[in-house]
């Protein structure tokens, strides 16, 4: 079972894009059309349960009519690795090579069989060391992502980290403009974002996952969410101190698919100053059909790479 959404009363539009993949077991499409200054429309939201990737995408694309549309992609759970590095002191020629060298002691796999991408942060205080993210992937694994896509006579364009995808999300919200974060619940962890004006100035994966929050011990679920304050409070006492940065004020929590309310309540009574709220994708997209929490947290990373190349 799954849910197949399309919206076609809008005619006047400049851009298009769509999002593909497979996010704990579903697979998922969603395409975005946009003109500048307007909010993006959804347009596809289709979500599938099964293990016949490629035959559940080939029916997207023919029901659809989306055969060899430009796509992109979110790595899988649990096939990548997001570092933060200090960065090296070499010219931009070599820092991926440089960059190779200095994960393999972290990764795995022998490095020679890894992809890597690397993303800059924003400038710290002049005191503080340069860092960077590198994303890092075992070969065969991203080899196998896009096989399945390509099969199924999509035109990938770029494969993205689901935590670049969700500082998309952000981006379209008001309080972003100023600086925020959100917390985004898998199966396996969390993810905690900062951003501000678009742009990732934090983020964290943090080893508290939708499992323990679901807890019948109401013990074990209050000891995670006091794990998962600790490391909020971090981050932005991190983020106001060396990026020279106003406090942030608003914290969102992504789609939940199910109602866990004493995460926000239990969040919104420790982070003094700080305005925690659900994030609702309604309020950020022109949608003919209202999803539920549910339904939004589905794909959100994937709705997230739909947004590349979008601007307000």
């Amino acid at each position: 079972m799954g849910i197949h959404l399309r919206t076609k009363p809008y005619q006047t539009y400049t851009q298009s894009q769509l999002g593909v993949g497979v996010h704990y077991g579903q697979v998922c499409l969603t395409k975005v059309l946009w003109t500048r200054g307007s909010s993006p429309i959804l347009d596809v939201y289709a979500v599938q349960q099964g293990e016949d990737i490629k035959n559940i995408l080939a029916e997207f694309t023919h029901q659809y009519a989306i055969k060899k549309n430009d796509c992109i992609s979110v790595m899988r759970p649990g096939s990548y690795q997001l570092l933060l590095l200090k960065a090296p002191d070499v010219s931009k020629t070599a820092l991926h090579a440089a960059v190779r060298s200095q994960v393999q002691e972290q990764v795995d796999f022998h490095a020679d069989d890894a992809i890597v991408n690397v993303f800059d942060m924003p400038l710290q205080d002049h005191d503080t060391v340069k860092m960077i993210y590198a994303a890092v992937a075992d070969k065969s694994l991203v080899q196998n992502q896009i096989d399945d896509i390509v099969a199924a006579n999509f035109k990938l364009q770029a494969l993205e980290v689901p935590e670049i995808a969700l500082a998309r999300i952000s981006s379209l919200c008001a309080e972003d403009e100023f600086g925020m974060g959100m917390l985004y619940f898998a199966e396996t962890h969390c993810i905690l974002n900062i951003t501000l004006q678009g742009k990732l100035y934090i983020s964290h994966q943090i080893d508290v996952s939708l499992k323990d929050l679901s807890s019948p011990d109401k013990f074990e679920r209050i000891k995670m969410i006091k794990i998962l304050l600790r490391h909020i409070q971090q981050a932005l006492s991190y983020y106001k101190k060396h990026f020279n940065q106003s406090a942030i004020k608003f914290l969102a929590i992504a789609p939940l698919p199910r109602h866990l309310p004493y995460v926000q309540q239990y969040l919104a009574y420790y982070l003094t100053g700080v305005s925690v709220q659900p994030l609702d994708l309604n309020k950020l997209f022109i949608c003919k059909h209202h999803l539920s929490s549910s339904q939004q947290a589905q794909c959100l990373p994937i709705l997230g790479a739909a947004l590349r190349g979008y601007n307000a």
